[in-house]
Parts: structure tokens; C-alpha cells; sequence
């Protein structure tokens, strides 16, 4: 019982380690370009007008720690622009 509750901890302490590297690893690609960051977004991404955005093209797999994840970009367009 003991070892199965370490184990949740140790898997959310993983998690939140890569987590902080993948947002580590995005602003290092993004450099000086100002990043979408608001409701939980953490998009390399700018608004040219309020319904026009200009971005790079969505990654995965493991391209998309450090770039905009596809799923990302799909949860940014279905939350504000759906």
C-alpha cells in the first residue's frame, strides 16, 4: 500500500520535471519572440489581428516539447476561436 502511494508521488514529481524542461526548451527555441502565454497556453505564437495568428507549424512527438504541440494548438483554437 506504502510503495503504491510513493509511486503517485513519484510519477507527479516526473511529470512536473518535464513539464519544466518542455517549457524550458520552448523558450530557448522561441528566443527573444514574445510567447502566447494566458490560460494555461504556452504558445510561440502572435495575434496580427484579433482574428488573424500567426505561428509555426504544430509538432509532435517529440518535436512538440519544444515546439507548438498539435494537440495544443488544436485546444488554443477550440477554446478562443471555435
Amino acid at each position: 500500500m506504502h510503495g503504491h502511494k510513493h509511486s503517485k508521488r513519484v510519477g507527479k514529481t516526473a511529470f512536473k520535471a518535464t513539464d519544466f524542461f518542455a517549457r524550458a526548451a520552448r523558450s530557448l527555441v522561441s528566443g527573444q519572440k514574445k510567447r502566447f502565454q494566458q490560460d494555461g497556453f504556452d504558445l510561440d505564437l502572435t495575434y496580427i489581428t484579433p482574428r488573424i495568428v500567426a505561428m509555426g507549424f504544430p509538432s509532435s512527438g517529440m518535436e512538440k516539447q519544444y515546439r507548438n504541440s498539435e494537440d495544443e494548438v488544436y485546444r488554443f483554437f477550440q477554446e478562443r476561436h471555435a
